[in-house]
């Protein structure tokens, strides 16, 4: 045996060997993306029920996804991507407005504050609706005031 067919069977095991490296690599790639695809879809599930616990209601939850996904938008876009109608947007744009969900960017265009800022307020609104609670229960007793932190 030569010393260049030598080289050849060396230079051709290493190409087999490379094949199935890259084979393997492929496989492992592969999976990774459909593990990232699974854990994607779980958060997506997971948002979805956060936000319907936080803003409470369907149109709100849409206009909120709504504004977030055309990153601001009139009311009349936000009717036409979420199929409500524009009078609703309009109202349901005021009401995130005063819970200050949503803000005014100017010349008819609104805005939703982002997810982090919204998990961000639930505490304060869950103290704001247990001190509302507690005070009606009874008008006459002092009432407390309640932070949740």
């Amino acid at each position: 045996m030569t010393e260049e067919e030598t080289a050849e069977d060396v230079i051709e095991a290493e190409d087999v060997e490379s094949e199935g490296v890259e084979e393997r690599v492929e496989e492992v790639e592969e999976r990774v993306e459909e593990r990232a695809e699974e854990v994607l879809e779980s958060v997506d599930d997971n948002v979805d029920r956060l936000l319907s616990e936080i803003l409470d209601t369907r149109a709100r939850v849409a206009v909120y996804v709504g504004l977030r996904e055309a990153d601001g938008a009139t009311p009349d876009a936000v009717a036409e991507e979420t199929g409500l109608y524009p009078d609703k947007v309009e109202r349901v744009i005021d009401d995130l407005q005063d819970d200050d969900i949503v803000e005014d960017a100017g010349e008819g265009v609104y805005e939703a504050v982002s997810p982090t800022e919204l998990v961000r307020q639930v505490p304060d609104r869950v103290g704001e609706w247990l001190d509302d609670v507690l005070s009606r229960g009874d008008d006459e007793e002092e009432t407390t005031d309640i932070t949740v932190e």
